[in-house]
């Protein structure tokens, strides 16, 4: 083998997968030991039964004879493939929890990385590590450990048998079967490259099929879905190409091992025809050399399945250089507690993309019991104000709740989330709203807050990315989520925005009347609440000023012109949106 399949083979965090499943390969041991050294009892009776039928032509033996010889070959079988039944059962068994184990650690690994290191992978090539990748590894792995005793096992017994028959003829019939694995050797390179090729142009599929589900009405109203069906096509069409070029190298080379094989044949009947007139190396009777033949025909078999087998290693070894670093992660994902209402401090925080300030020197205070309004003209970093809380950029500056750093309280759950994506899920409004936390009062009163309680109930059907709901029903299940919640602080970004007038009232009396002790940073371009709200942040350019409602209408001309804008005291109907 090469460098690659050793760092495949002795990786100690794969050799770790088998281990966590060494019950199952206990009995996948003894079955298949079982199993596979009884494969040897096939070659054994047809090469008896063929003496037997001579036997009885000759005159030599009764015709009941092969009866009973036919009936214990019978038996004998069935207790071989029994226990083959048992050992295919338990390897899959083996090879599905292999694949779990995957998914769960790369989905683990995933979960602990931050949003922006998450956002840097292509979707596609997550999808393809996640699904496809991990699947091919516990394939590869399985096949392994099916052919470790279906090929390895076997095959011993079927050499000592011919070594038993005649010691000098099985040397020579066991000098081509090498070059089979030799010629597998040879082919790693190709096997390996059609892989990768196809893995990487799955990729590419991947994210080509995400986008057009995505985009598809977009794509539509702008009269660009041809263009976007083109380049769909392109990625199939290359998907296609690739994939068929991997199962090509991948599964026309067994013949050409069996081939390499089977030339053994050639010697096998040269000397064995001696051996059975008697002018050989050994005297054979026709079972031995029925015995002889069946058994050098079945390990050829067997040996151009081994070459085929390392193939499929090498095909595995891909999937293992593309997963393995999300593999083997141990840290645990904290479970939250809830923090106790305390004072949010922001101090001095700045923000950079791109060498582009986006935020700077941003500080202000907030008391639980607090409504905080942010708000400002486009692009004004009210957004990205908001995610600060959430710890996915890497800012400047001092954010404190309780008088501590909030990156040092990973173990408390100290902010709720209510964004542009309500990142709603396949499953029903109860589980969309309490993630299996289930407190019937608890739903109902933040489902009559966000004035969905005549709308949807706890068993309403949502789809993915909440499919089967209105825009303004999945931002307003995405603001239930956030109060069910324990959290002490609420971050709202736009909640408002699909909805009426008179609901978005009604909303932000619940939300004054309902959250007790509280935070709420509001962040929003509509202003119409904004006069009840305790303190008002408004940003331009990165720069915050902030007031209360009535101190900014005086001091600050650009909010006064925002909030006259959408009262309708002026300007177009442009200006306001």
């Amino acid at each position: 083998m090469g460098d690659g399949e050793k760092r495949y083979r002795l990786d100690p965090r794969l050799l770790d997968f088998f281990l966590k499943e060494k019950k199952t390969l206990a009995v996948v041991t003894v079955t298949g030991l079982i199993y596979n050294t009884g494969m040897i009892a096939g070659p054994w009776f047809e090469g008896q039964l063929a003496q037997y039928l001579y036997d009885i032509l000759a005159g030599s033996r009764a015709a009941g004879a092969i009866a009973r010889l036919s009936l214990a070959y019978v038996l004998t079988i069935a207790l071989v493939q029994f226990n083959r039944f048992l050992k295919r059962l338990y390897v899959r068994k083996f090879a599905n929890n292999t694949t779990r184990r995957l998914k769960e650690e790369i989905y683990h690994h995933l979960m602990l990385e931050s949003t922006e290191e998450v956002r840097r992978e292509d979707t596609g090539a997550l999808m393809t590590k996640a699904v496809a990748d991990a699947e091919s590894l516990a394939e590869g792995m399985r096949k392994f450990t099916t052919e470790v005793f279906d090929t390895g096992v076997v095959m011993i017994a079927y050499t000592v048998m011919l070594l038993i028959l005649d010691w000098r003829l099985a040397l020579i019939s066991l000098v081509f079967p090498p070059f089979a694995y030799f010629a597998a050797g040879k082919l790693k390179g190709y096997v390996t490259g059609a892989a990768s090729a196809s893995r990487k142009s799955l990729s590419r599929l991947s994210d080509a099929t995400v986008d057009r589900v995505a985009g598809a009405i977009t794509y539509r109203i702008y009269g660009e879905e041809p263009v976007r069906e083109a380049l769909y096509e392109e990625a199939l069409a290359d998907y296609e190409r690739k994939s068929i070029a991997a199962g090509i190298w991948q599964n026309s080379t067994e013949p050409l091992y069996l081939t390499i094989s089977m030339v053994s044949v050639i010697p096998i009947f040269w000397f064995g025809a001696g051996n059975v007139t008697g002018s050989g190396w050994t005297s054979w009777s026709i079972a031995a050399f029925s015995t002889f033949l069946a058994c050098f025909l079945k390990l050829a078999t067997k040996s151009s399945h081994a070459a085929k087998l390392f193939n499929a290693v090498h095909k595995a070894e891909v999937s293992w250089e593309r997963i393995q670093s999300y593999l083997g992660d141990t840290r645990e994902i904290p479970r939250l507690v809830p923090a106790e209402p305390e004072e949010l401090v922001v101090s001095h925080v700045s923000l950079s993309f791109d060498g582009r300030d986006v935020l700077k020197d941003i500080s202000f205070t907030a008391a639980p019991g607090q409504i905080i309004g942010i708000t400002g003209t486009v692009a004004s970093g009210k957004s990205t104000l908001g995610r600060l809380f959430l710890d996915e950029d890497d800012w400047t500056g001092e954010i404190r709740y309780g008088g501590k750093d909030i990156r040092e309280q990973k173990e408390r759950q100290i902010f709720a989330y209510s964004g542009h994506d309500p990142e709603l899920f396949a499953g029903t409004a109860a589980e969309n709203v309490t993630f299996g936390a289930w407190d019937e009062k608890r739903f109902e009163k933040v489902l009559s807050d966000v004035r969905l309680n005549t709308e949807v109930t706890a068993a309403s059907c949502i789809g993915e990315k909440g499919a089967g709901v209105s825009g303004g029903q999945a931002e307003r299940l995405s603001l239930a989520r956030a109060l069910y919640s324990r959290a002490p602080v609420l971050i709202l970004d736009d909640p408002f925005s699909a909805v009426d007038a008179k609901t978005e009232s009604e909303i932000f009396a619940a939300l004054r009347r309902d959250a007790g002790n509280r935070i709420i940073l509001l962040i929003s371009h509509r202003l119409a609440m904004f006069p009840e709200a305790d303190e008002v942040l408004m940003l331009e350019a990165g720069r915050l000023r902030a007031g209360t409602h009535d101190e900014l209408m005086a001091v600050c001309p650009p909010y006064a012109k925002l909030f006259a804008l959408q009262r309708g005291e002026g300007g177009t109907e442009h200006e306001q949106a």
